[in-house]
């Protein structure tokens, strides 16, 4: 029996992919603000939509949808916390026009509002990166990180 040595990324060692989905994770990072359907993202890359389902579940671990909304939600809280602008508007911004639906996604992923998420990044900030005494985030702020190994394809 062989065993195919698997190619392996040279900056982070994790393994190469199929070129089709490092083609769809190239189209989706570079769209996920836009209103995009990720079937037809997939269908850019050559890939149809049970194709892409599947192969990117194995590969990745994740669903494409799963990916967006990640992309999505990681934009929103970066500009939470980067910028003063109005919710409403990075809710846009980020892919996802429907206030009421990103808050309460976004409550729900992280356990804070996005207004309760701003205020506690900026009392974070305030106490030199500490979270400040009797104040833990609900859930941990990395479920709005997109892991890198998804866009090192």
């Amino acid at each position: 029996m062989h065993n195919i040595p698997i190619e392996r990324c040279e900056q982070c060692n994790l393994p190469q992919h199929d070129p089709r989905l490092r083609a769809f994770i190239n189209l989706i990072s570079e769209k996920f603000r836009e209103p995009i359907c990720v079937c037809e993202l997939g269908r850019l890359a050559g890939l149809e939509p049970s194709e892409l389902s599947h192969l990117f579940k194995a590969e990745v671990g994740i669903s494409p949808k799963q990916l967006l909304a990640t992309l999505r939600f990681a934009y929103a809280a970066e500009l939470l916390i980067n910028t003063d602008h109005q919710i409403k508007g990075i809710a846009a911004d980020a892919g996802l026009p429907v206030v009421d639906t990103f808050i309460r996604n976004f409550a729900r992923i992280c356990g804070l509002t996005p207004g309760e998420f701003r205020h506690m990044m900026q009392e974070i900030e305030a106490n030199n990166g500490h979270t400040p005494p009797a104040r833990n985030f609900p859930k941990p702020i990395a479920a709005l990180r997109c892991p890198p190994q998804f866009l090192h394809f």
